[in-house]
């Protein structure tokens, strides 16, 4: 997995963030330890590009706001088992 290859096409084609020499100078990656970022292949292409990454845990509210949503949503969710139901299957269709 790469920034050419995964985050790159769906960038606005006028950003600047499409020059990929650009993107290597500025960028401090946010890690939250899923998976893909504590890969090998991961951890060698951010040491290979010297880019530098922040770390924080993956359910960190103060540092992962989403958590905060995800607090005030959850028991909601779990009063209709339909309605939870169909936002999973949302969530899982927007992270794939």
């Amino acid at each position: 997995m790469t920034f050419d290859d995964n985050i790159a096409p769906y960038l606005d084609p006028t950003s600047p963030l499409r020059n990929s020499s650009w993107i290597y100078k500025v960028t401090l990656f946010v890690q939250d330890n899923a998976p893909a970022q504590r890969a090998k292949a991961t951890s060698s292409w951010l040491k290979e590009l010297k880019l530098k990454s922040l770390g924080h845990p993956p359910q960190g509210p103060g540092l992962n706001p989403i958590e905060n949503l995800w607090f005030l949503m959850k028991p909601e969710l779990s009063k209709d088992p339909a309605l939870a139901q169909l936002s999973w299957n949302l969530i899982r269709r927007v992270e794939t």
